[in-house]
């Protein structure tokens, strides 16, 4: 939580003082971008956290499967403001992609066995602020992002054991730290960019616990 704030106070602190900048090198713009999203889940806790509960439930389990599935399709949206030629600020909405976890097992009672299943989907978004130090080089736009993204994470969990089922939706939210790297080409009041970034510790308020989410993304801003 603390590196959080300190990257929106820095943020803010870098803007204020490049207020002197010249109008010539100032400009709003707008921009998109899509690619991958990639959580950096612990499948090892998650199965173990599914033992645990099962065995909260007076049940055992003797065999079972899991798969997880950690890319998915991510975009975003931005827009933002150049301060002077090495430094911007960006207001953007992301979404992080998705997550789905299945398992599949045999449990017992201690009398008899009964087959149980698990499903969880998730998906992570929400709103970032960051600022961006760029070194221009003729048309070429190599910088690096520092920030915080406010994140809303939503869960879909089911449950099946035996003939019986149980389905829960539940939210959670966080303010973690945003960073990212990545290189431009400008043409005209076009920029193209690639860029990987990096939200740390997302969910942390949830029931799948802290992740990193990462991005590669292609995008595109145009300054008006």
């Amino acid at each position: 939580m603390m590196r959080t704030w300190i990257a929106v106070a820095g943020t803010l602190a870098i803007a204020m003082t490049s207020a002197a900048a010249t109008a010539q090198d100032r400009g709003f713009y707008w921009g998109f971008d899509a690619g991958q999203g990639s959580i950096n889940s612990d499948k090892r806790g998650l199965d173990q956290s599914l033992i645990d509960g099962f065995a909260a439930a007076g049940l055992t389990v003797v065999s079972g499967t899991s798969d997880v599935s950690e890319d998915g399709f991510s975009w975003g949206l931005t827009l933002g403001y150049q301060v002077i030629d090495y430094l911007a600020i960006e207001a953007s909405y992301m979404d992080l992609g998705d997550f789905e976890y299945r398992a599949r097992g045999t449990a017992t009672d201690g009398v008899g066995l009964v087959d149980g299943s698990v499903a969880i989907d998730a998906r992570g978004r929400g709103p970032a602020l960051s600022a961006l130090a760029m070194l221009p080089v003729g048309n070429w736009l190599p910088y690096l992002r520092a920030g915080v993204i406010f994140a809303d994470a939503d869960y879909d969990a089911a449950v099946t054991i035996g003939t019986s089922s149980a389905s829960d939706d539940i939210s959670g939210s966080s303010e973690n730290f945003l960073w990212g790297v990545g290189l431009g080409y400008r043409a005209g009041q076009w920029t193209t960019r690639l860029e990987y970034q990096q939200a740390q510790d997302v969910g942390e308020n949830s029931i799948l616990g802290k992740a990193d989410v990462s991005r590669i993304v292609l995008g595109a801003i145009y300054r008006f």
